[in-house]
């Protein structure tokens, strides 16, 4: 479906009629690791909107088990879940801190840049998300919507992106 929120929607009720323990056994049974699959429940729990479980889960976690970079980019889309702006992008300078590389947390920052006014930032960060990851729509979609003025058109990416982008056409 090309209905962003209509998908959301669907997913979270999917995702509710199980119960959070039984998600916990099989990502256990998935991950062998209880931290690993803790990691793997977190961004379950935010994808069921879950913000505050899924994010005190994730603090809960030793540091030492998830990639760094990773860690602070889903502590910052949780942060942008509570409206923390602030408390978002140093969450996101501390993922590209760990790996500049790292293009959804240059699209978040360009997205709270531009949120702030700071055009200059934004179009550095959204320029950069877009060059690390050519067949990654959001910084492309961002940009766009920058240049025609429409802020509030401008999106976070959410979760970190698979391996392989599809093509844009």
């Amino acid at each position: 479906s090309g209905n962003r929120d209509a998908l959301r929607l669907c997913e979270v009720a999917i995702l509710n009629k199980h119960a959070v323990q039984d998600i916990r056994a099989a990502l256990l049974d998935t991950y062998g690791h209880p931290a690993r699959a803790d990691v793997a429940l977190s961004r379950v729990l935010f994808r069921m909107e879950r913000y505050r479980e899924g994010e005190a889960l994730l603090r809960r976690v030793s540091p030492q088990v998830l990639d760094g970079a990773l860690r602070h980019f889903l502590l910052g889309n949780f942060a942008v879940k509570r409206d923390d702006v602030e408390g978002a992008a140093a969450e996101y300078d501390r993922c590209l801190a760990g790996d500049p590389t790292f293009a959804p947390a240059h699209n978040n920052l360009g997205v709270i840049a531009a949120a702030q006014g700071r055009r200059r930032q934004s179009l550095e960060h959204l320029i950069e998300a877009a060059r690390l990851k050519p067949g990654y729509a959001d910084p492309k979609q961002n940009l766009e919507a920058l240049q025609e003025g429409r802020v509030s058109d401008l999106r976070h990416t959410l979760a970190p992106l698979r391996a392989v982008l599809r093509p844009t056409s």
